[in-house]
């Protein structure tokens, strides 16, 4: 678009002065051509292989130097370090409902979804305490306290510093108190619990659509790495069986009060009931007997069984008095056994007295008597 102008176009309009005004010619105005524009645009998002090609090629000592550097550093690094051997241990995990009563009766009320159970089994097979468990038991300590210190490359000149701060002050407590607490050197800059360190080389895999849970470790030492695992899975299943066995002794100290209590309740109440029937003479009956009642009940029966055998000795006596005695006797053998031998005793003591004296035989003197 062309701007210049010349005086021969330039007008005065009425009641301005000095203001010019412009009048362009037709001839000075043409079309922008957009078509051109996009297409420059278009030609500069295309990207060139042929010169990335050149420019590889221009510079390709420099890229095989670069991948060289890089693969002998990953082959030295890779060479420096220790083999890592993984050791796995397979755990079942058994969703059990705590029972204290032998008539099932739950010691919880609240029931715990199998989502929320798993989770809480994974965290206990991550805890401290599990961990603290495992290194107090296979004495691994001295082994982890080396690599226990992640420190940074100013952790020195803090411990100075804090040496230096903590000496200062021990100084003026020595001078105020007389005393200087000790140093916890647990406390220091970039110490790490071991039950952290041997939990970083811990990873637990469930196995999906199972009670199946996998417990790996990673050790450079593959005998020591089986250990921790198999260690690990052990002291887990001693850990719920003592929380069951700690619930189950609870339970039988708290039943046991409970029961103490309700025997001296009943003890109670079983004086007060008795003091009361006492005073108004009721005489007290239930299906427990005590040693008198045992007696007293003997003794009912024994007086039960003497009635019913006089009953049938009366029956019997009436029935043999009114029979004749004659045959009563008939029937009795004994009495025919005696009348036998009376007869014989009869007979012998009539011949004895026709051959002697009565008086100077004693035989005769014994079957008289």
């Amino acid at each position: 678009m062309n701007n210049n102008y010349d005086n021969d176009n330039v007008m005065s309009l009425p009641g301005r002065d000095n203001m010019p005004v412009v009048q362009h010619s037709n001839q000075s105005l043409q079309p922008y051509d957009y078509r051109e524009q996009r297409n420059q645009e278009d030609d500069d998002d295309k990207i060139n292989l042929r010169e990335l090609w050149q420019i590889i090629i221009c510079r390709k000592w420099l890229i095989l130097n670069i991948a060289l550097l890089v693969f002998v550093v990953s082959l030295i690094a890779t060479l420096m370090m220790k083999p890592v051997y993984r050791a796995s241990a397979t755990l079942q995990l058994n969703p059990e409902k705590a029972q204290v009563l032998e008539y099932d009766v739950e010691a919880g009320t609240q029931a715990v979804s199998s989502k929320d159970f798993y989770q809480t089994q994974y965290e206990l097979l991550k805890s401290r305490m599990l961990a603290n468990r495992v290194i107090e038991e296979l004495g691994i300590e001295s082994q982890f306290r080396e690599a226990q210190l992640a420190r940074p490359f100013f952790a020195k000149t803090l411990d100075n510093l804090r040496a230096l701060f903590t000496s200062d002050t021990a100084g003026s407590e020595d001078d105020t108190t007389g005393t200087a607490g000790p140093v916890d050197t647990k406390e220091l800059m970039g110490e790490q619990p071991l039950a952290d360190k041997l939990l970083e080389n811990l990873s637990i895999q469930p196995v999906k659509n199972s009670q199946i849970v996998t417990v790996h470790y990673d050790d450079t030492n593959p005998e020591r790495a089986a250990t921790i695992a198999n260690t690990i899975v052990d002291n887990f299943v001693e850990v719920n069986l003592e929380r069951r066995r700690d619930a189950a002794t609870y339970a039988e100290n708290f039943l046991t009060e409970e029961l103490v209590t309700a025997k001296s309740k009943l003890l109670e109440s079983e004086s007060k009931l008795n003091a009361y029937a006492k005073e108004r003479g009721i005489i007290i009956t239930d299906n427990k007997e005590s040693l008198t009642s045992q007696k007293l009940r003997g003794l009912s029966q024994a007086l039960t069984a003497a009635e019913k055998d006089r009953i049938k000795a009366e029956s019997e006596y009436t029935k043999a008095s009114q029979s004749s005695a004659a045959a009563t006797t008939l029937e009795n053998s004994a009495v025919q056994t005696m009348k036998k031998s009376l007869a014989e005793l009869e007979s012998q003591y009539k011949a004895r007295l026709k051959s002697s004296s009565l008086f100077e035989d004693s035989n005769i003197r014994a079957l008289k008597q």
